[in-house]
């Protein structure tokens, strides 16, 4: 009788092998980096902390909560992060992403409205039922002339991209960017 050689221990080797080849260009490709995924800016932190209040009546309580600099994101993470991070500590993970920057405007995510929108007093749209479910399907919303009047000017809000909150049942649900008289439906769609 013929004895047939395994193939399923060359295989094991060669998912391994690949495995410890994408771990070493890992560790290479972090050792050429020279920025650190997230930084402290007092600046930005103070600068936001402004705007969040001035646009959507927002006060960040900045002992309990820090705004946090991603390479693309403002985080907010606890206050003791800032401290940790003027240490010159590397973290790779950092709060909750609520901001985005789009060049010189920024964008709301939706953790933005889910973790601070109860707290909004301005810029916000209290949304039927109707329309949730519209939203989380990823559609277009179209606002009443009364929810309009819920929102003023919309010139004030070019700072954030024309982004409101949306609430239901005056909880933060999400966000929108308001376009006329409808909003556009910034929800992944799935």
């Amino acid at each position: 009788m013929r004895k047939t050689k395994s193939t399923l221990k060359a295989a094991q080797e060669h998912i391994t092998n690949k495995k410890i080849h994408a771990l070493q260009q890992a560790k290479k490709d972090h050792k050429t980096s020279t920025q650190p995924p997230f930084s402290y800016n007092k600046k930005l932190e103070q600068e936001m902390v402004k705007k969040i209040k001035e646009h959507y009546g927002i006060t960040i309580d900045t002992t309990r909560y820090s705004l946090i600099q991603g390479k693309h994101k403002i985080y907010l993470a606890d206050a003791s992060v800032r401290k940790v991070l003027t240490m010159g500590v590397w973290l790779y993970e950092c709060g909750i992403p609520i901001i985005k920057s789009t060049g010189a405007t920024r964008s709301l995510e939706h953790e933005f409205s889910l973790t601070l929108g109860e707290q909004a007093k301005h810029f916000t749209v209290e949304l039927t039922t109707t329309q949730l479910q519209s939203y989380c399907l990823g559609q277009e919303i179209e606002l009443s002339d009364e929810q309009l009047t819920t929102i003023p000017d919309t010139t004030s809000l070019k700072y954030f991209n024309n982004y409101i909150i949306l609430t239901y049942r005056d909880k933060g649900i999400g966000v929108g960017k308001i376009l006329g008289k409808s909003i556009k439906n910034k929800f992944f769609k799935w």
